[in-house]
Formats: C-alpha cells, structure tokens, sequence
C-alpha cells in the first residue's frame, strides 16, 4: 500500500514558479489527494461536438514518447546499441541514421514526422553542443538525478541530459517536445534550481542551460543560459527561501494564472473560487480594468475559470454516472460523434495522399474540416470510426435547490 502524499511531494523543482507565488500551493495539493485521492482528473471528451484538439493526457503522452526517443538518440552518442561505450563521438549522420532503424523496427509504435523531426533536432543540438565543449562520450549523461536537498527539494529532480567538463563546467540540456511556449532557459526557474544542483554535485562554479523546444517559432527551438558562482549562489538562496516559506505552519494561498494552472487542488481551493467570482463582480459592477496589471488579472482569471469550469463538469458528470445526485442536474443521452483511432497514423496517410496543407505541423486531425474525400480515404483505412459520446450534463427544467 503506497504511503499517503505529504506536502514534500509537491515541493519540486518543476512546480518552483507556482509555488514562488502561491506557497500554499503543495499544502492544498497534499491535503486534497489525501482526502479525495487523485485531485485533477483528466475530463472526458467533450460532448459538444467531434474531437478537436488532444487532451493534456493525450499531448502528456506523446511528450513521454518522444522523450524515451530522445534518451535513446543521445545514448546512442554515448554508447553503442550493444552498451559499450563509445571511444570517440560519432558522427551526428551515423546516430541519426541508427536512430532511424530503430524507429523502423516492426514492433515500434511509429512516431508522427513532426514528432520525429523535433527529436532529431535534439539530438542533433545536444552533439552539436558535445562538439562545441569536446565532451568525450563518457561524460554525457542522460535522464540523470540530481539531489537538491539544501534547495529543499527532498525527490530532487530529474535532467534530460547532462554534459560534463571535469572540475570545470557542467552544460543542463532541457528537451520540451510539447507546444508551449517556453521561459528563455536564463530565467526558466526549474532550470535555475537543477544549474545549482548540477553544480554542487560535480563540483564546479560554471554551468550553463539550454532549452530545447523544437515547436518553437524558428528563432525560439532553443535558448541558453551561464551561471557563475555569484548567479549559482544567488540562485540558491532564493530557491530555498521559496521551499522554506512553503513548509511553514499556515502557508499563504494565493491564486493566479501561474499557480493555478496545474495546481491539482484547482476545484476544491475556495481562495481560487473567490478570485473568480471576485474579479466577475469587479467587472460587473465597477467595469473594465483600468491598467495594464488588472487587465492581466482579468486574463489569468478568465483562462483559469475555464479550467475550473470544464474540470468541475467532469467531477459532476463522473458523480451522476456513478450513481450520485446533485441537484437541479441530470445526465443527458450522448449521441454519435467521429473519431480518430490512430491519430500519427493518420496525419501521415493523408499528407501520403496529398492533404499536406492540413497535415503540415499538424499533432491532431479536425474531422469537421476535412473533406469527404479525405473522411473517406480515412475511413477505409479504418483510422476514424462512429462512437457515442459521453453523456452530456443538462439541467433539469423547473427544479428547484433546496432551501
């Protein structure tokens, strides 16, 4: 039986934004799962219509995949596919050639060509940068662990990839294959914590951070950083002061866009509920902002509301199928929509057959927009088919909340 989540769980390297603003933020997630279980479920398919774009579960996924791709591309640079270290660095024609027969392999799920192409970029990027600094291939580590108890992080975290220089510098490459846009690495927090981490364990005062984000606009795939000892030190003490300040008694709750967003405690956090409803009635009642910084909270509250309301119509909806109540509301029938089997597959097949504008740079298919030569192209293939949607929430007409 796993242990019951503590607060320390939520104290991360890659939540360290969120929590710098709202340093409750893990007591609340802690509290949460501890009393309902798994706080932020993933919501269902949207009854209103076809899919149209993936689900965080969905994008989560092919981030995962295409991560394992990259761990092995860059292993590849350190070692040969039977484990034995490389003597000198191969060429990046050579890994990226062996990468690509792996990938061909008949047991191995196919990646989409956009996908692809962004672990090729770094691969490419990450010799590129081997190269750059003569980093023999027994110095590049990958998916290594870097305990960072004096920041105050007890799991420590993990780095995609490490280059070292003994006993001069340490180079923390970040791999984002998904679709946000992203921090430049010199002011990305979670990449300032794991620079002092990396550090303190090879015991160096010069690293550098790079942020590789191939989806990026062209002159944003990648972006770098230096710390020296000053910024390292610097860097430091403010990190635990921000772990410090989030494990004291009554930590303060403060809801925004940035510590909300993933916050896992999102629906039942009666602080956020206030916000929302706060910034309504300012609107309402007193009218538009009047500066640029309460423009912005209108922003962060509107784009944080959505969340809040499309999460909490899954928690009903998973209540009233289980055979719950909740009142005033009723589940309604769902009805046939088209969906995607093989979403890769298919943006594949059909740049194939000549459907590249809509295929181009492309992570999901809108069904509604294709035409019905392609629905049917797609259809022939067995890659889309008709299934029923979830039921649909629908108030029920002429009921009344109890008083």
């Amino acid at each position: 039986m796993s242990a019951a989540p503590v607060r320390d769980d939520y104290i991360r390297p890659s939540a360290l934004s969120a929590i710098a603003i709202c340093p409750g933020r893990p007591t609340m997630e802690a509290a949460v799962e501890r009393v309902f279980g798994q706080a932020e479920e993933e919501a269902e398919d949207d009854e209103e219509g076809e899919e149209e774009a993936p689900e965080r579960g969905n994008v989560a996924q092919l981030g995962t995949e295409a991560h394992a791709w990259g761990e092995t591309g860059i292993r590849l640079l350190a070692m040969d596919r039977d484990g034995k270290p490389n003597e000198i660095l191969p060429h990046i024609d050579t890994i990226i050639a062996k990468l690509n027969e792996l990938h061909a392999e008949p047991e191995v799920t196919k990646m989409d060509k956009w996908t692809w192409w962004c672990i090729e970029f770094y691969v490419r990027k990450v010799h590129e940068l081997c190269v750059m600094h003569d980093i023999q291939p027994l110095n590049i580590l990958v998916e290594h662990h870097l305990t960072m108890d004096g920041l105050g992080f007890r799991q420590g975290g993990t780095s995609d990839c490490i280059l070292v220089v003994p006993f001069v510098k340490v180079i923390v490459i970040d791999f984002k294959a998904g679709f946000l846009d992203q921090d430049d690495a010199s002011e990305h927090d979670q990449l300032a914590a794991y620079a002092y981490g990396a550090a303190k364990e090879f015991s160096v005062d010069q690293v550098q951070v790079w942020i590789v984000a191939p989806r990026c606009d062209k002159d944003r795939r990648v972006s770098g950083g230096a710390f020296d000892a000053e910024a390292l030190r610097t860097a430091g003490i403010w990190i635990e002061a921000i772990t410090r300040r989030a494990r004291i008694a009554d930590p303060e709750i403060v809801p925004s866009y940035t510590s909300c967003l993933y916050c896992k405690a999102l629906t039942r956090c009666n602080p956020a509920r206030s916000w929302l409803m706060n910034t309504q009635e300012a609107l309402t009642l007193i009218g538009d902002p009047t500066d640029a910084d309460e423009w912005g909270r209108l922003a962060d509250a509107q784009a944080i509301a959505g969340r809040f309301n499309k999460e909490g119509k899954a928690k009903v909806k998973k209540h009233l199928i289980g055979g719950g109540q909740a009142t005033g509301w009723k589940l309604g029938a769902g009805r046939a929509i088209w969906s995607l089997l093989e979403v890769a597959k298919a943006i594949d097949f059909l740049d194939e057959k000549g459907f590249t504008e809509m295929c181009s740079n492309a992570l999901t298919i809108k069904i509604g927009k294709l035409s019905q030569e392609a629905r049917d192209l797609l259809e022939g293939e067995k890659l889309i088919e008709e299934r029923p949607s979830s039921p649909s929430l629908k108030p029920v007409k002429g009921a009344k909340a109890a008083l």
